[in-house]
């Protein structure tokens, strides 16, 4: 399966822009984001429960931050013979509060792709860097729902324009895997540029290592990691 990435902010959670001047405003869902883990200068310090964080890179607001923590982590025996299975809860939670001054940026961009940052979960094969969830690979099948967004936050400027999204959102993951492999990663990682380059396509279609993309050419500090098995 896929994964559900998020491209611009959260798959199905919409980022709201009004324009006072205008009598529509854009709203849409948002479409997305050697290579061995061990040469790459990461941070494997994610573990279960605790709180990291990364800067997305809006337009016309900069990098700004969001967290996140992978809850409920377990891992056990899976129905499938020879197979073990790990599941788990990604939350992430916006901390950017614009200002009026970039409220009335983003509302002028016309348009939530082209304005709001990201930051995604991305499970990896330690070995090769590339997204497991493109297909069977490594044997390793993944479920994820839906995203699930909430809190959303309304920030208004001087002039009538308007930025309306969720803070907060969360995907839940189920992996099913070879109980004598040893590859699986799950990274928090954010974009750093604001266009997508053809490695950062390849990398979540599973034809790219992550150390060719953006996420990490562009912030090797960017991102944290855990072996989950």
């Amino acid at each position: 399966m896929k994964m559900k990435r998020v491209g611009s902010a959260v798959m199905a959670c919409v980022l709201a822009l009004g324009l006072a001047l205008a009598p529509a405003f854009g709203e849409e869902a948002f479409a997305a984001t050697g290579g061995s883990m061990r040469s790459l200068k990461v941070k494997w310090d994610l573990k279960k429960g605790k709180t990291v964080t990364v800067s997305a890179a809006w337009a016309g607001a900069g990098r700004q931050k969001v967290s996140a923590r992978v809850v409920g982590l377990k891992v056990g025996a899976s129905p499938k013979r020879g197979y073990r299975k790990a599941s788990f809860t990604v939350e992430f939670m916006r901390l950017f509060k614009p200002t009026k001054k970039q409220v009335h940026a983003l509302a002028g961009l016309n348009g939530a792709s082209k304005a709001a940052g990201f930051a995604s979960l991305a499970l990896v094969d330690y070995q090769t860097g590339r997204e497991l969830g493109a297909g069977r690979k490594r044997n390793v099948t993944i479920k994820a729902s839906n995203w699930k967004c909430s809190k959303v936050k309304k920030y208004k400027d001087d002039h009538g324009c308007w930025v309306q999204y969720p803070t907060k959102y969360a995907m839940k993951v189920t992996v099913t895997f070879p109980q004598k492999y040893r590859g699986l990663c799950l990274g928090i990682i954010a974009n750093n540029k604001r266009s997508e380059t053809k490695a950062d396509s390849a990398f979540w279609e599973g034809r790219g290592s992550f150390a060719k993309t953006t996420y990490y050419k562009s912030g090797k500090g960017n991102s944290h990691w855990m072996r989950i098995r």
